[in-house]
């Protein structure tokens, strides 16, 4: 058995041989993987996180799940729970459409309708409810977070369209 036998990438010649890997040691992570699943250098990629990050933290607060609307009305805490489950999943489905910008704009807005449908919905907790007094705090972050994703949706939206117009001056430049 001779021990030449192995190809040595150093020597390697017109393409011969075993392939390089892709990143340096076994292991690290692939950082090319990231990058091809989520475009983070996009501006609307940004917006998109934000409105996943004020929609999950609406999780967390307690404000209008456990209002008079919720002991009124049965199904409205789980419309809100379906509310902001619909637009933290659709949000991530806009982020993963990078390489198409008309599909990504139309889901983007639709996370903006969906988020606008949240906004109202806390509008009709509130308006219901009545006392404010009680957990003023948490009435406003409330609706500050469900305003700020519905802002940053609109945003998403505004730099997606941008991009779209960007590529077809630049397709009438060709």
């Amino acid at each position: 058995v001779s021990t030449t036998s192995a190809i040595v990438p150093s020597k390697r010649r017109c393409g011969t041989g075993p392939k390089p890997q892709p990143w340096p040691d076994e292991g690290a992570i692939p950082r090319f993987f990231l990058a091809r699943l989520f475009m983070i250098q996009r501006i609307q990629t940004a917006f998109l996180l934000l409105v996943v990050v004020c929609t999950a933290a609406l999780f967390s607060l307690q404000t209008p799940v456990s209002g008079l609307a919720a002991t009124m009305w049965p199904w409205f805490t789980n419309a809100f729970y379906l509310m902001a489950a619909v637009v933290v999943l659709a949000s991530g489905i806009g982020i993963a459409q990078f390489r198409d910008r008309p599909r990504q704009l139309r889901t983007v807005a639709f996370v903006s309708l969906a988020t606008l449908a949240l906004v109202v919905l806390f509008g009709v907790a509130f308006a219901v409810g009545g006392d404010f007094e009680s957990g003023q705090t948490e009435v406003f972050t409330t609706t500050a977070l469900a305003v700020a994703a519905f802002v940053f949706a609109m945003l998403a939206r505004r730099a997606i369209a941008r991009d779209i117009a960007l590529v077809k001056s630049m397709d009438r430049l060709r």
